[in-house]
């Protein structure tokens, strides 16, 4: 009977250094592959390309899209939705805050027509396209907090405007500070 109980503790034991060693193996796996992919999403040219002393922000693409119904969204007659493809990276040495840099930006036309409907654009183009890993990188490119050095990209601003509407320049504020949000930097871009 010791004999067996042995047997299967060293049994037992085995497997659980096999399991611990390939779950490490898988986390090594997916953190390289997240490094390749951070690389490429570095690499690949921007339509757009805003940097401060704070951030580097760039669009990557422009997407109009009009929801189905059934998302609960729904833009005005004669309009669409239009999501913007971005990273960021923070160039600083210290967290910022890219949630306040973010929610102040402006999107506007030629004439200065000012394009809102962050939220709804957002929510629609989520429900329509639900990814857990995108929605992570948004929840870290809107952070309060976003870390020193790092480098995030997905889909995260949009607004809505007519239809016809091509081209378009987004206005942001240099840096978190709350003193300063009015000194804005600015870059053209289109659909």
């Amino acid at each position: 009977m010791k004999k067996l109980f042995i047997s299967l503790l060293s049994v037992t034991l085995l497997f659980a250094a096999c399991s611990e060693k390939k779950a490490q193996s898988q986390q090594l796996e997916e953190h390289a592959g997240n490094e390749e992919i951070t690389k490429a999403n570095q690499t690949q040219k921007a339509l757009v390309t805003i940097e401060t002393t704070t951030y580097q922000l760039s669009i990557y693409k422009a997407t109009p899209f009009r929801p189905t119904s059934s998302v609960g969204f729904v833009p005005k007659k004669g309009n669409q939705y239009v999501v913007l493809d971005i990273s960021v990276k923070n160039k600083t040495d210290r967290e910022i805050n890219m949630g306040v840099i973010l929610s102040t930006a402006k999107i506007r036309d030629k004439q200065g027509t000012v394009f809102g409907d962050i939220l709804g654009s957002l929510s629609a183009y989520n429900l329509a396209n639900p990814d857990n890993e995108k929605n992570k990188e948004n929840d870290k490119i809107w952070s309060e907090k976003f870390p020193a050095g790092e480098f995030h990209r997905c889909v995260a601003m949009g607004f809505q405007a007519p239809d016809h509407l091509k081209e378009f320049e987004i206005s942001l504020p240099e840096s978190d500070d709350l003193t300063m949000l009015d000194k804005q930097t600015k870059a053209k871009f289109s659909l």
